[in-house]
């Protein structure tokens, strides 16, 4: 008799928690492919920033505004999955950010009421320009690592 009532009571929720752990590991996956598509977009958005100057001709100390074609962190956000990211651009970084909302249908946790759940990503990226970059960087100290400060 006690061994009906515990398999009555148990199964139940090994159900339940073999459901969760199905629909939580999709989402989890979603989560990563959202994660790769907003990283792809966000790097190739700021690969593209360009810097249009106000006087082509300038050679120093030019003026002019930081631009960014929309259509590139879209595009590589497309190609990983996520057709139409939201897309910010920062003149000021300048850099881009590239983010993405989604959700996944249930297929187990349907039985307990939830039928969708949402996830989100987003990334940033800031162009770099290479000959501060260069300037601004620490002279290597020799036998230590880099990584190490």
């Amino acid at each position: 008799m006690i061994l009906f009532f515990t398999t009555i009571t148990v199964v139940p929720l090994m159900l339940v928690f073999a459901g969760m752990a199905i629909d939580l590991t999709a989402l989890g996956e979603l989560k990563t492919r959202a994660q790769v598509a907003v990283d792809a977009g966000a790097t190739a958005g700021a690969a593209s920033i360009r810097f249009v100057k106000d006087v082509p001709e300038c050679t120093k100390d030019c003026t002019g505004n930081w631009t960014l074609n929309t259509d590139v962190p879209r595009a590589y956000s497309a190609l990983n999955g996520f057709a139409n990211p939201d897309v910010t651009f920062d003149p000021a970084a300048p850099g881009v950010t590239v983010s993405v909302t989604s959700s996944i249908g249930t297929s187990f946790l349907r039985l307990i009421g939830i039928t969708q759940l949402n996830t989100a990503a987003s990334a940033k990226a800031v162009r770099k320009n290479i000959e501060q970059a260069v300037k601004d960087a620490e002279p290597p100290v020799p036998g230590r690592s880099a990584l190490v400060k």
